[in-house]
């Protein structure tokens, strides 16, 4: 958990990015991505000061997926 709320943006694969949302101080939050499974996206979060930053790539799936951000 981090002490701080996290945005959230998707890069994907073929250029371009979009912010998803925020995920709260030490809490949890749910996005749905406009892109098909097999599709490798790489997903970033950080913090309102863009001081803290982590970034994680992932391939999508028809299922859902965790990401943790630590």
């Amino acid at each position: 958990d981090v002490p701080h709320a996290m945005i959230v943006t998707v890069q994907y694969e073929g250029g371009g990015d979009t912010e998803l949302g925020i995920v709260p101080a030490g809490g949890e939050q749910s996005f749905t991505m406009a892109a098909s499974p097999g599709e490798s996206v790489t997903l970033v979060a950080s913090d309102e000061a863009d001081t803290h930053s982590r970034e994680s790539s992932v391939t999508l799936s028809d299922q859902p997926q965790t990401w943790t951000i630590e």
